[in-house]
């Protein structure tokens, strides 16, 4: 059993994280970067599981909750705090993402607190999530910098994991394919899809 503590401002556990590690765990590959790692939860799961991962974060207090979290369940994980690529070394089998519920280039401390409690409370979740990222297109922006960069740390018939909410589906299947990938579901979850996306 996994023992992950929340932090305020930082997103908790939720069903797409759940969908996200059995999608990992379906795929033979061992090393393994996680972007946007949030409390670790995937991250640690993996670790557990035999896979070897990096976890990465952009927000400061997620790098701290993970390796609080990593911890607690007697895990040696690296956290780096790196915004997607920017401080990642290496190559990888498996690169794993849940993208954040929008992008905002100053946030305060209120917005963090609010994506908190949406992402930790279903009902909400559920609907709130779908109309809210539907306005932030720069989460469109951020997969598309995801699949342009990921071309340089995915291993030779590696795998990019994303999860992708219903209304961005689409959208996110164009950008993949104008950069290169096919692409096919993994997982299902309530309001979206655990995709897998690799160069064709």
């Amino acid at each position: 059993m996994i023992k992950i503590k929340r932090f305020s401002g930082v997103a908790p556990p939720t069903e797409e994280s759940k969908a996200l590690f059995e999608a990992i765990m379906a795929l033979k590959g061992k090393d393994l970067l996680e972007l946007g790692t949030g409390t670790g939860y995937v991250a640690i799961a993996a670790s557990k599981e035999g896979k070897k991962v990096i976890a990465t974060d952009i927000n400061p207090k997620a790098v701290e909750a993970c390796k609080i979290n990593a911890k607690l369940n007697n895990i040696n994980l690296e956290v780096i705090q790196s915004d997607l690529f920017t401080n990642v070394g290496g190559k990888f089998d498996i690169i794993a993402f849940n993208p954040p519920i929008s992008i905002d280039k100053a946030e305060s401390a209120f917005t963090h607190k609010l994506k908190s409690f949406i992402r930790s409370t279903k009902l909400v979740r559920s609907f709130l999530r779908y109309t809210y990222s539907k306005l932030s297109k720069a989460v469109l922006g951020l997969i598309d910098r995801l699949f342009i960069e990921g071309k340089d740390y995915l291993k030779k018939d590696g795998s990019i994991l994303i999860c992708i909410i219903n209304n961005f589906e689409e959208d996110t299947k164009k950008i993949s394919e104008k950069r290169g990938y096919n692409s096919e579901v993994m997982k299902n979850f309530g309001y979206g899809k655990v995709y897998r996306f690799y160069l064709k």
